[in-house]
């Protein structure tokens, strides 16, 4: 599985990489077009066709300088991942930012069945730029339906402030209860996303272990990446929050993204980093802002 925060960009470029390829199960944020669960597939059919109808227009140069735009890929993050890779996928999204953007996760279902599905909204009303949100989906074996694990899907607030930091370890706290009210079926679970926190600074990980959780990298490794934001990528789009933070500024970059699991019987072998090479011919294009996190977990 992978965990590709913010993974938007250019995914012809990561989807060479092997990692990404032989992933099982897949996830992004910001993915154009990705109205498929919010807001059912017909309305989802007429934004992706006014947006590929706007894509075609800016791809006249006189349209494109009047509105200031460049052209997009309006493309949803299935059919992209699907066209390249040939896999038979089911994509569960959540929409945060309009009808557009949101949380992706992407199963492939030659290896997987999915089960129940569900959100989490951690975003609090009134507050703009937010981004905070959670999904879930049950995962089960393909050849007898059994439970298999809990897979869940995250993006905690970027404000890099004191109440930045309270706002993620309450988000955190809720998503750890969201997920101790589901264990009927298995109470193995694995949540991955953009934590948007430096976890020795917060209590993010303190929750986590005092739940159960254990991070995926950091049994490997016995720590967690150096980074994982930002990667070198250069977009007009590109967000650069953040961009101010002393390890930022030094070249160094921070860890923001992490697998965590627990339940008796799933165990990780493997886990590491892929994203964060440029393409042979631009170093300014990576396939994220964010560098992807993988793990290879088994289920006993």
């Amino acid at each position: 599985m992978v965990n590709g925060a913010g993974m938007d960009e250019d995914l012809a470029e990561s989807l060479k990489f092997k990692a990404y390829s032989d992933a099982g199960i897949l996830t992004s944020l910001f993915t154009c077009g990705s109205a498929g669960v919010e807001y059912g597939p017909i309305v989802t059919l007429i934004f992706v066709g006014i947006l590929r109808c706007l894509n075609f227009a800016l791809r006249i140069p006189f349209l494109g300088r009047l509105v200031g735009m460049a052209p997009l890929a309006f493309e949803t993050f299935r059919e992209r991942v699907g066209k390249l890779t040939g896999l038979d996928i089911f994509n569960l999204y959540y929409v945060t930012l309009g009808a557009f953007f949101g949380i992706s996760t992407l199963v492939d279902t030659s290896k997987y069945k999915v089960g129940r599905f569900a959100k989490l909204v951690l975003q609090p009303k009134g507050v703009r730029k937010h981004l905070g949100t959670a999904t879930r989906v049950l995962i089960r074996s393909r050849e007898t339906g059994r439970a298999l694990f809990w897979f869940v899907n995250i993006h905690y607030v970027h404000f890099t402030n004191d109440e930045g930091k309270r706002m993620r370890v309450e988000e955190c706290k809720r998503v750890i209860k969201w997920m101790d009210g589901c264990v009927g079926e298995t109470d193995r679970c694995i949540v991955v996303g953009d934590h948007n926190t430096l976890m020795k600074n917060e209590g993010i990980y303190k929750a986590m272990k005092a739940s159960g959780y254990e991070s995926a990298h950091k049994q490997v490794h016995g720590k967690e990446p150096l980074s994982t934001w930002p990667t070198g990528l250069q977009s007009i789009y590109m967000d650069k929050d953040g961009f101010d933070l002393p390890a930022v500024k030094n070249g160094v970059g921070i860890c923001l993204d992490f697998i965590f699991f627990r339940g008796k019987g799933l165990k990780v072998t493997g886990a590491g980093v892929v994203g964060n090479k440029p393409s042979p011919g631009d170093t300014t294009l990576y396939p994220s802002d964010h560098a992807a996190v993988w793990a290879d977990v088994m289920v006993e």
